[in-house]
């Protein structure tokens, strides 16, 4: 008996990728201060540092930063050596509060810090930045990348030899499309190191811009039938 063979007919496809950039200026700061002090009795180390650190959380209140905006991220208590003697002598203890402030007006940020050090803030671990709506400028992005990955589809089937018949019976169409997800990346969050001098008035902090970057990866034929 004959046997029936059967093809399997090879659907062409267009594989692209497509990528959506979108430079936002990121409109939250986040800086960290904090409170050192040292005696030689851990209680009055641990006392002084309280009031002080206490100081500085009123002072960025009385600016208007809410009490959610204000976080404890470090406290420490430890004892300071000399190891140049033999054996090592207890000097002091040093007692470490740090202090998370999160800004929502970026043009109070310097004030804010200004005022965390006249308060008795007296080391800083620098300013972090971020968006308040992360999520619209990544959708922004991801349909920028959708238009780019559409974009090449369809040039590259603008460029293959097909009569006008063929083509207007075989539009293009999407099978597939998949955002990579090394991608999406969240908001970058540089850091600007901070001088901690309580004689500088309303000190510059500049956000900057950052950038999100979204990719897909998108499948299309212009097979009809």
């Amino acid at each position: 008996a004959a046997q029936e063979v059967r093809q399997i007919a090879t659907v062409p496809t267009i594989n692209v990728s497509g990528i959506g950039e979108v430079t936002v200026t990121p409109d939250i700061a986040r800086i960290t201060v904090g409170v050192q002090t040292r005696d030689k009795d851990s209680a009055q180390a641990a006392s002084e540092n309280a009031r002080k650190t206490d100081a500085v959380i009123q002072a960025v209140r009385a600016l208007g930063v809410a009490e959610k905006d204000i976080q404890t991220t470090d406290y420490n208590i430890a004892p300071q050596f000399d190891y140049q003697k033999q054996p090592a002598v207890l000097v002091d203890y040093q007692v470490g509060n740090a202090v998370r402030i999160t800004v929502r007006k970026m043009s109070d940020a310097g004030k804010i810090l200004d005022a965390a050090v006249k308060a008795g803030a007296n080391t800083a671990s620098g300013i972090a930045f971020d968006l308040s709506d992360p999520q619209k400028a990544q959708d922004e992005a991801l349909t920028k990348a959708i238009a780019d990955a559409t974009r090449k589809a369809s040039l590259m089937w603008r460029a293959i030899p097909l009569d006008d018949a063929t083509r207007k019976n075989s539009p293009l169409r999407l099978m597939e499309l998949t955002e990579n997800a090394n991608g999406n990346f969240p908001p970058p969050m540089p850091m600007a190191r901070m001088a901690m001098d309580s004689n500088t008035t309303n000190t510059p902090v500049q956000a900057g811009e950052t950038k999100i970057v979204v990719t897909v990866a998108a499948r299309f034929t212009y097979y009809d039938r």
